[in-house]
């Protein structure tokens, strides 16, 4: 990855000369991918399977299950600070599981959390997009949550290779991945600010259906109820209308 982003033949990349620090740079890299069991896919299989290039990385760098991001799943994101939904969220990815349709989130301390966990519970298989290098695993409070996920067949997935430098809005960016993988996305809870609304408007740019949890759910639903007004999105009463519909 080092030596294509060098030779400037990925998508946007610089054409820098390759020079030894490049290769250092590469062979340090392939040690933690060899070591990490961490495998590559091409943009190309992404946009093919996903059926889509806006917002699609040059590579996505993933550790599991490799396949499992070619599979279109159904995307949960929230507030990490939500409550009130996670029981929900937890019950509808055990659906999704039961139906064998993976269910696909940030592995972010909250609602997302309680997707991953909802659909192991249910012997389902989940995938992890994380706004870190492929080699490392954050929040470190999930540690638990990254291991399970990978020992029930799942997926930690990243567009950054491994000692990569990233930056705090990589943690928005890879929202995008997300939504790509998508064919609907969950906003169970989003307040006025929060960074959620910004996967929604990746739904909107994707054509992703969205889909909010029934009122009776409660939780944070300023944001849910500003992309109301908007005419974005609809109220999942039933489950069935989200996998079967």
């Amino acid at each position: 990855w080092v030596l294509t982003q060098a030779e400037g033949a990925s998508p946007g990349g610089p054409p820098w000369p390759i020079t030894s620090a490049h290769y250092r740079e590469a062979e340090v890299q392939f040690a933690a991918m060899e070591s990490l069991g961490i495998e590559m896919v091409s943009g190309a299989r992404l946009a093919q399977a996903w059926g889509r290039v806006k917002g699609v990385p040059a590579f996505l760098f993933v550790r599991g299950n490799r396949e499992l991001v070619l599979e279109r799943g159904i995307g949960v994101v929230g507030a990490r600070r939500g409550v009130r939904s996670l029981g929900w969220v937890f019950e509808l990815a055990g659906r999704c599981a039961q139906e064998r349709v993976p269910v696909v989130s940030g592995g972010a301390l909250g609602v997302d959390s309680a997707a991953h966990w909802g659909a192991l519970e249910a012997a389902g298989r989940t995938v992890a997009y994380l706004g870190v290098a492929a080699d490392r695993l954050y929040p470190s409070q999930n540690r638990a949550l990254f291991r399970a996920i990978l020992d029930g067949g799942g997926t930690l997935a990243s567009e950054h290779g491994p000692g990569i430098a990233t930056r705090a809005y990589e943690h928005a960016r890879r929202n995008r991945l997300i939504v790509g993988q998508s064919r609907a996305l969950v906003v169970a809870e989003a307040g006025v600010k929060s960074g959620t609304l910004g996967t929604a408007t990746w739904a909107g740019r994707l054509g992703v259906e969205v889909w909010f949890p029934p009122e009776c759910v409660g939780g944070e639903r300023r944001g849910i109820e500003a992309l109301r007004a908007k005419g974005k999105g609809r109220m999942l009463d039933d489950p069935q209308e989200l996998l079967f519909g």
